[in-house]
């Protein structure tokens, strides 16, 4: 499991997203672009509360080339 308590000191930016979400897919690309841009200062975390199959997640998370921590929680518990 991912914690903000695993950053101390950075920033922690949390991307709720679901694959089926239009805006979500939009702004991925400038989402994986800050994060390298300032990883030095901040983390970028997803969380995907959304999607009740894994295989939608990893695809959207393949086909954005996102590198960053996610979180796959379709129950909701982290909310």
């Amino acid at each position: 499991m991912v914690s903000t308590a695993d950053y101390p000191g950075k920033i922690v930016v949390l991307n709720v997203w679901e694959s089926a979400c239009g805006p979500c897919r939009a702004e991925a690309p400038d989402l994986l672009q800050a994060s390298h841009d300032t990883g030095d200062i901040a983390v970028f975390i997803g969380l995907n509360a959304r999607d009740r199959q894994a295989a939608a997640a990893q695809a959207f998370i393949r086909s954005n080339k996102v590198d960053y921590p996610q979180i796959f929680d379709p129950a909701g518990s982290s909310c």
